[in-house]
């Protein structure tokens, strides 16, 4: 903050000199109280881990939030995208924002999930857990072409990211139900310039594929983890670039449970989501060196992905459903 931004007074100096002992000390305290509660506004807006934030982000904040007081940033991917928590008027709001766009905008709304989203988890086998730290976007998402929603939830002694869609050509057409475990947040960006170098060249180097979208989770370590849909297939990676899943290389996507490691087969067998699913479908695949398998089990309306390396190890999971409305 420059002191200059103090000295537009209705006063110059020689006649404040003329004014009373306690009239000067009056217009003092009174400049010293703007100085404080404008020193105190800029550092809200200073990022918490000492990263420098571009203006053109702050301003993105200012527009979308004209009307926001404290704000706290934090970086996600350093010098390209950042989480930024901020009140306006009576709501709170959490936002993910790149150097161009908002990316993800929740307005934190407490821990009750309402009570109409509630019967349809129920409806699952996944219900009868506690929910906590509830938030929604309250337009249509241009990004997602969804409304979203996300709550932590506890089911089973084990901790989750429960997040779901209202999309379709009318809002409220259709459900997209996604549980996460051991993760605190998920977004989509569209630009390949929000991820780390190393997953750029990553990207790059797969000449002829065109970047599409990529969704990016944040577990509870904070490790992240990459899901990266290009032009022919989709490539998973985990912050360092060692890899989780392809459909880009040497693929096989109809393969019988014998074909698994024996690792993997007992992984599934003692899986307290497996037994629901009474169907399996096998995939193999191999890409640049690395061998793994995704497992499929399926009902008509929820599906639950297990993902093995070539040891037959689980690096990944995730339980979807989309019941109708």
């Amino acid at each position: 903050m420059e002191l200059t931004q103090l000295m537009h007074a209705t006063f110059t100096m020689r006649s404040f000199s003329k004014l009373s002992l306690g009239l000067k000390a009056a217009i003092l305290l009174t400049g010293l109280a703007f100085l404080t509660f404008s020193c105190q506004s800029v550092s809200d807006l200073q990022p918490q881990d000492n990263d420098e934030i571009p203006e053109s982000v702050l301003n993105i904040l200012r527009t979308e939030f004209p009307e926001s007081g404290q704000i706290r940033i934090n970086a996600i991917e350093k010098d390209r995208v950042w989480n930024a928590r901020l009140q306006q008027k009576a709501d709170e709001f959490d936002v993910v924002v790149d150097r161009i766009m908002v990316l993800t905008n929740f307005r934190l709304a407490g821990d009750a999930v309402p009570a109409g989203y509630r019967r349809v988890f129920d409806s699952l086998f996944i219900g009868g857990g506690a929910y906590s730290d509830y938030r929604e976007t309250l337009e249509f998402s241009t990004v997602t072409n969804s409304r979203d929603y996300s709550v932590k939830y506890k089911w089973n002694d084990k901790n989750y990211l429960l997040k779901w869609s209202v999309s379709g050509a009318i809002v409220g057409s259709r459900y997209d139900i996604y549980l996460y475990p051991d993760t605190d947040m998920e977004y989509l960006t569209p630009k390949l310039n929000d991820l780390p170098d190393n997953i750029q060249a990553l990207i790059n180097a797969r000449q002829g594929q065109e970047f599409r979208w990529a969704n990016v989770y944040i577990g509870s370590d904070q490790k992240k983890t990459y899901k990266i849909h290009l032009s022919a297939g989709t490539l998973e990676l985990r912050e360092d670039g060692s890899m989780i899943y392809s459909t880009l290389g040497k693929f096989d996507n109809n393969i019988g449970k014998e074909k698994f490691p024996a690792t993997a087969l007992t992984a599934i067998a003692n899986d307290p989501f497996a037994v629901n699913f009474p169907r399996f479908f096998g995939e193999k695949f191999e890409d640049n060196g690395f061998i793994g398998y995704r497992a499929l089990l399926w009902n008509d309306s929820q599906q639950y992905y297990l993902y093995f390396d070539n040891s037959g190890n689980v690096v990944k999971k995730y339980y979807m459903a989309y019941p109708e409305m």
